[in-house]
């Protein structure tokens, strides 16, 4: 075998035992490479590492960016990144803040963590938020940046727009500029008029509201439920299942058992809209209002009696016994048809729809749906009309009630035995000496006194003429077609 030859043979005779040793040593060495972690350090104790600080930060600043545009920022004392790298720990935030396209929001807080899973930030001690919709300070808050929500569980303190907030449990939609909270106690201005020319400057009026849950349904559009609002001149509560605040309108609008409680008149209806910049409003569904006697006049949450209709035979029933003349009866009398009389007792209404401007030295107001109107007045008696529509000055102290074209429907009845019909009423008190009445096409009944009938002269007699008739005889008060 020739030297060449003979160092083939012993190559290929070496490579054969290196590998046939090899081989196994080799697979053994794959499977260990196989199974071998090289987290394995932090792996032994999954529980202890994944809790273990990875990496500390001092006096550092943090950001938040989507491509290239910074959606977040804040400066941190301390970062300490957990091992795993999913949780990280913040001490001392400050010049937080957090932008999208229809909003921003800044804060501080002394602890807080960020989740880099579930992307949410979550302030765990003394927390302040705001932006220039709100100011509030929280025991604690998250936000969670996917769906763009700041929740603050528990006690709210702070400013929400013009007024002072307490309140519970918040969602605020940043991107959304939407709210819903409660229950809530909300204190502030509402009035919206400065982008308005005025002549006059405006005086603003703060309002104290509070509900069992108060949200934003709009923009500019506030939505209390359960609620109950008062102002601050102590002139007006309004109560309703549900009242709505537009904010850039100035418009109230209180459905569901409305309640309003002024100082000349109490109100109850299905659904009152405020007007606060014409100061006017509109009430509709089942209108009560209570009108309050002179002597009676100031806020005072008193519920409306309900109404009692006066039926035909109530006008028998109710009338008192014809009066002895001087006598108090007789006085109580006088009043059923005296103008002077209106407002020493309250006035009882009701309608389909009432509207009314509240403005000093423009007050009016107009009465649809078969208006009525009732006065119970001293010792039984009382005094009622209806219409198709009544329309009331109040600079003017003027009442008209109208009827339907062709009709009459303007009917005027009390416990002394009027029952009157006519096609308009006009009534006006302020001079309450000289009070003006005028009717058309009047006609019905009325109680007359026989002393305040002309009396007719005594006849003539002749040589066995017959007496002539003499005066109108009959009981005091005895009803007479007009």
């Amino acid at each position: 075998m020739s030297r060449s030859n003979s160092r083939v043979w012993v190559r290929r005779l070496l490579l054969t035992i290196l590998f046939v040793v090899g081989f196994p040593i080799g697979v053994v060495y794959l499977r260990y490479l196989l199974t071998v972690d090289p987290f394995a350090k932090n792996r032994g104790d999954f529980g202890k590492a994944t809790q273990e600080t990875g990496i500390r930060f001092a006096d550092a600043e943090i950001g938040y960016f989507r491509g290239a545009r910074r959606l977040g920022r804040a400066k941190v004392k301390r970062i300490d990144v957990r091992s795993d790298r999913q949780l990280l720990f913040f001490d001392g935030l400050s010049e937080g803040e957090y932008a999208s396209e229809k909003g921003e929001i800044q804060f501080t807080a002394q602890a807080a963590t960020w989740n880099a899973t579930s992307r949410d930030l979550n302030v765990t001690q003394g927390a302040h938020v705001w932006n220039k919709d709100l100011d509030l300070r929280v025991p604690a808050f998250k936000f969670d940046q996917s769906q763009e929500r700041l929740t603050v569980p528990g006690e709210i303190k702070g400013r929400l727009y013009k007024g002072e907030l307490g309140a519970s449990n918040l969602e605020y939609y940043v991107r959304t500029d939407r709210y819903d909270m409660g229950p809530v106690h909300w204190f502030g201005q509402i009035d919206k008029l400065d982008d308005l020319p005025q002549e006059q400057p405006v005086k603003r009026t703060k309002w104290d509201v509070k509900g069992k849950r108060m949200r934003s349904i709009g923009k500019d559009l506030d939505e209390y439920t359960e609620a109950a609002a008062r102002d601050e001149a102590g002139e007006t509560v309004v109560k309703a299942d549900k009242i709505v605040v537009n904010r850039k309108e100035d418009v109230i609008t209180a459905t569901g058992n409305v309640r309003y409680f002024g100082i000349e008149a109490n109100l109850a209806s299905q659904e009152v809209v405020i007007f606060r910049k014409e100061k006017r409003m509109v009430l509709t569904g089942d209108v009560r209002m209570l009108v309050k006697a002179e002597d009676k006049q100031k806020l005072e949450e008193v519920e409306i009696p309900p109404f009692r209709p006066a039926l035909p035979e109530e006008v028998t029933r109710d009338r008192p016994p014809a009066p002895v003349v001087g006598s108090e009866e007789k006085k109580m009398d006088d009043e059923v048809t005296s103008a002077a009389s209106r407002r020493k007792y309250p006035v009882l209404l009701t309608a389909r729809r009432v509207e009314y401007w509240y403005e000093e030295g423009k007050r009016k107001a107009v009465a649809t749906g078969e208006p009525q109107a009732r006065q119970q007045l001293a010792g039984a008696r009382w005094r009622q009309v209806w219409s198709d529509r009544a329309d009331y000055d109040g600079e003017k102290d003027e009442l008209v009630m109208t009827s339907r074209a062709g009709e009459r429907d303007v009917r005027f009845k009390s416990s002394l035995g009027h029952d009157l019909k006519g096609s308009r009423f006009r009534l006006v008190t302020k001079d309450e000496d000289n009070p003006e009445f005028e009717g058309e096409d009047v006609e019905g009944v009325m109680p007359v006194d026989d002393e305040e009938l002309p009396k007719k002269e005594p006849a003539k007699t002749g040589g066995g003429g017959k007496t002539g008739g003499g005066g109108l005889s009959g009981p005091i008060g005895r009803p007479r077609r007009v």
